[in-house]
């Protein structure tokens, strides 16, 4: 879902970077999407952590810190372990955090998103959370298996994404 997430919201204009806390090789993602996204022009920054969304009423950078792979968990994945001062910042307009179909903790704790039953971001009918510029869809929103469901509800929440900046753009102007 993230990869195709990166790749719609390239298609509507956006310049995309994955950033991902492991290298490609263990990227859930086929190899041939992987390249697709690449030759779209996205770009990947592997071995790195989201650690902070810095900005005030705008998303103006994001805060990171690099990793490295430690010995293979029970599932035989490699386990990614930030390094020690490693911290550094980039310049971001626009956050989309593709999370996996499991609620990061930390994610909801630091976000302030209000939520209801099951943990579950609630959001409105353009995928807004209860934060203007931030928008969930998913198993973020609502319990669910099926790989269609999220990606209708990715390309959605990208729309309205788009949609909504598009909106803030033309009022900044």
């Amino acid at each position: 879902i993230a990869l195709y997430c990166a790749r719609l919201a390239k298609k509507l204009g956006s310049d995309v970077m994955i950033v991902y806390r492991r290298s490609q090789n263990e990227m859930s993602a086929k190899r041939h999407e992987i390249d697709q996204a690449r030759e779209e022009g996205i770009d990947f920054l592997e071995m790195t952590q989201p650690v902070e969304i810095k900005g005030g009423d705008r998303v103006e950078s994001i805060e990171l810190m690099q990793m490295m792979l430690e010995a293979e968990d029970e599932r035989g994945r490699r386990t990614p372990v930030a390094i020690d001062d490693s911290e550094f910042s980039h310049e971001a307009d626009q956050v989309i955090l593709a999370t996996g179909h499991i609620q990061n903790p930390v994610v909801l704790r630091n976000s302030d998103l209000r939520t209801g039953f099951g943990n579950k971001i609630i959001i409105n009918e353009n995928y807004q959370t209860s934060k203007e510029n931030i928008f969930a869809g998913g198993d973020l929103v609502k319990p669910s298996n099926d790989i269609f469901d999220g990606i209708h509800s990715g390309q959605e929440a990208a729309e309205n994404i788009h949609n909504h900046f598009q909106q803030q753009n033309t009022t900044n102007r």
